[in-house]
């Protein structure tokens, strides 16, 4: 089934998935604009930085990462030709 077939034929399960994978890359880039390395990395007894530190963001993008890692799998899994099973019993 190919992501042509699949939105002739579910496209209601098909397009909030593509909404829901570009909503995913759009956030993986708010989050990576969102760390200040040079403020977060001075932070601490010393430092003035009040918020979210380094850890939460490279957290979150790699939470977010993985996501992606499996949306690409689903795509991939898309573009098989034959999803059906193997028959039973099998012939030999």
């Amino acid at each position: 089934m190919g992501l042509k077939s699949a939105l002739d034929q579910a496209w209601y399960v098909t397009l909030p998935v593509l909404v829901f994978l570009g909503w995913t890359v759009l956030q993986m880039f708010a989050v990576y604009d969102w760390i200040s390395v040079s403020e977060a990395f001075s932070a601490g007894a010393r430092g003035t930085f009040v918020g979210p530190s380094v850890a939460s963001g490279v957290a979150g993008l790699l939470v977010m990462g993985a996501v992606g890692l499996l949306f690409v799998l689903l795509y991939t899994e898309l573009g098989e030709t034959t999803p059906g099973p193997s028959a039973w019993p099998p012939e030999e």
